[in-house]
């Protein structure tokens, strides 16, 4: 079946690991891995509820990883998380980090990305 003349199929070349279409995914990789070398994974559990995007790997209270894939905005509940964190944004693909500076947590605050395009915002208990 020639799959290169029907829209809504990936074309052959994505087969191909030489295509283009692969280098962002690979960077993007290795940046969740990068990042995921940063915190206790382990103890890191989906929360869906906890943002508005649903994407949120936690530790409540203390490491929340929220992933943004239209950018924009995101609400998270922090209600049940008192204290001091930190927030660091991450482009996925170009792998810039980007401050955000503190937030108390105790309540639901609105984040928004600081660049175009997805992010992945990471909250560390300080």
């Amino acid at each position: 079946m020639n799959w290169l003349a029907r829209p809504g199929y990936p074309t052959r070349d994505l087969n191909r690991r030489g295509d283009w279409t692969w280098e962002p995914i690979r960077k993007a990789i290795g940046n969740t891995r990068t990042l995921a070398k940063r915190v206790n994974l382990a103890a890191m559990e989906p929360h869906d509820d906890f943002a508005s995007t649903r994407y949120c790997l936690a530790s409540p209270g203390e490491e929340y990883i929220i992933y943004l894939p239209e950018g924009d905005e995101v609400l998270i509940d922090l209600s049940s998380a008192p204290g001091t964190f930190v927030v660091e944004w991450m482009h996925p693909v170009e792998g810039n980090i980007t401050p955000g500076g503190t937030v108390k947590g105790g309540s639901k605050l609105n984040f928004a990305v600081p660049f175009p395009g997805p992010a992945s915002l990471f909250l560390s208990k300080s």
